[in-house]
């Protein structure tokens, strides 16, 4: 992008304390909303102890361009894994996504408990709208290409994928 901006190395402090703010504003509206929890409790002492997002997490920030002041939304999800058996389903390991926005500032969280598990890869134009920042790369570009409309709030959860 020609006009854009590189979130150099420099600043990766700035990208892990906003990802920090986004996972913990996630957790406070789980608690706010008892009746569905979609983060697992076994993050709770994840992100206490590290006071960052747990190990397996990924998130992205885009630009909100729609009219509503703040939204949450989230889903629970149950993760397939390719064994060399075949295909298995843990009755115990389960993802969640999240998304988040407040003002222009939009979130989407992907978070798992399984070591070396996947990863979630955005599609569409949904990846078009999203930047990277936890886990920090080297290099992030900001803006994205798009930012995020009414319509791509309610995407940015179903965008998880299975």
């Amino acid at each position: 992008m020609d006009d854009g901006c590189c979130l150099s190395p420099a600043f990766s402090w700035r990208r892990a304390t906003a990802a920090t703010w986004a996972f913990k504003t996630a957790i406070v509206l789980e608690q706010a909303h008892p009746e569905f929890k979609a983060i697992p409790p076994e993050i709770y002492p994840l992100f206490r102890r590290f006071l960052r997002p747990p190990p397996y997490s990924q998130v992205w920030i885009a630009i909100y361009s729609g009219e509503y002041p703040h939204s949450y939304g989230r889903g629970a999800m149950r993760l397939l894994l390719t064994t060399p058996e075949g295909v298995a389903v843990p009755n115990d390991l389960t993802a969640y996504g999240a998304s988040l926005h407040v003002g222009a500032l939009v979130f989407r969280l992907f978070d798992h408990l399984i070591q070396d598990g996947p990863t979630n890869v955005p599609q569409g134009d949904i990846a078009r709208c999203l930047v990277p920042i936890w886990p920090v790369t080297p290099r992030a570009e900001w803006p994205p290409e798009m930012a995020v409309d009414d319509d791509g709030l309610e995407l940015l959860v179903k965008s998880m994928g299975s």
